[in-house]
């Protein structure tokens, strides 16, 4: 009889352990595209500007770049390019680790969403305006970059990072100069 007593709580309580849950939180969505993102560092860009501007310029060689911003994604970071020729805007986005066309998009342009062309020369690059950003918020790491337009000059927005504080640094896209600096909420 004991046999028999032995084997069904034996079995009873193989059951119960398999069925218990795990008492660890499971992360929700939001917690792992948060972890995936933060694990997303600017030294994983190896497609540079220069490389991106000229894939943007085989994908659509009638069109001039209007915009473009370099930001971190669920997967890595992400160029996405805006811009026009005389009858379409259109849109590239690119694996900045990668080159790869993750997207491309062209629809026909309204008469009145004509945009200036941002010119490539004289440009102050990337890396420049992030240090010149990370210096006026005296501390931390560029995070995203952001090329447009805005009251008539080109700029680029510049997001620091340090600790827990983000910072938006406005920079004129051709001399450097600091145009604004915020703590973005």
């Amino acid at each position: 009889m004991k046999p028999w007593w032995l084997f069904l709580t034996s079995v009873a309580l193989i059951g119960l352990t398999g069925c218990r849950q795990s008492q660890e939180p499971k992360p929700t969505t939001s917690q792992s595209e948060q972890t995936s993102t933060q694990t997303a560092r600017p030294s994983t860009i190896k497609f540079s500007l220069e490389q991106a501007w000229h894939q943007f310029t085989v994908q659509f060689p009638e069109a001039h770049v209007t915009s473009l911003e370099l930001a971190r994604e669920a997967n890595g970071y992400r160029y996405q390019f805006e811009g026009q020729d005389t009858q379409h805007e259109v849109e590239l986005v690119l694996d900045a680790t990668t080159g790869k066309i993750l997207a491309h998009h062209q629809e026909a342009l309204a008469d009145d969403e004509h945009e200036e062309a941002i010119s490539r020369s004289g440009l102050v690059t990337r890396q420049r305006a992030s240090k010149v950003a990370v210096a006026q918020v005296g501390s931390g790491s560029a995070t995203a970059w952001q090329l447009d337009h805005d009251d008539g000059r080109v700029i680029w927005e510049v997001t620091v990072h340090t600790g827990q504080a983000k910072h938006e640094v406005v920079i004129d896209a051709y001399s450097a100069e600091v145009l604004s600096a915020e703590i973005d909420d």
